[in-house]
């Protein structure tokens, strides 16, 4: 992890600066982020899971299939987005796809991914060979 690029006390690609004592900056982020993925601003107070990867098999994302209809179901907001161009056929059309509580972006955007860590309140990050997945340290 690069910890000068992906700090959130110090990057310049997320909508307000917060850190660990100080921690007023990460509401403005998760509205920021609400407001890119179209999701309902009164939807503030649910918890808001934020994943950034491809739509790859490798990356697990027929595990998160099977259980998103549940997390929806409860109060869960799901964001997601995609960051290669090649998607799987099943996995969504090309462009954007919304409803209250999930909203998925098909695009290459550095300065999304890291408005997606920095608004989220939970990070899912897949993978069914790495054993955390790749991190952002390469983005």
């Amino acid at each position: 992890m690069d910890y000068a690029a992906w700090n959130p006390e110090r990057d310049k690609l997320i909508a307000a600066k917060y850190s660990m004592k100080d921690m007023s900056g990460k509401l403005t982020c998760k509205k920021n982020l609400l407001e890119i993925f179209n999701l309902p601003p009164e939807t503030v107070s649910r918890p808001l899971i934020g994943i950034v990867s491809r739509f790859a098999d490798q990356k697990g994302f027929d595990l998160i299939a099977k259980v998103a209809p549940d997390l929806l179901a409860e109060t869960w907001q799901l964001s997601c987005w995609e960051q290669a161009s090649e998607i799987r056929k099943d996995a969504s059309r090309p462009g954007q796809e919304v409803s209250e509580k999930l909203s998925v972006k098909i695009a290459y955007d550095n300065a999304i991914a890291h408005k997606i860590e920095a608004g989220a309140d939970m990070f899912l990050m897949p993978s069914r060979y790495e054993p955390c997945g790749l991190n952002r340290s390469t983005a």
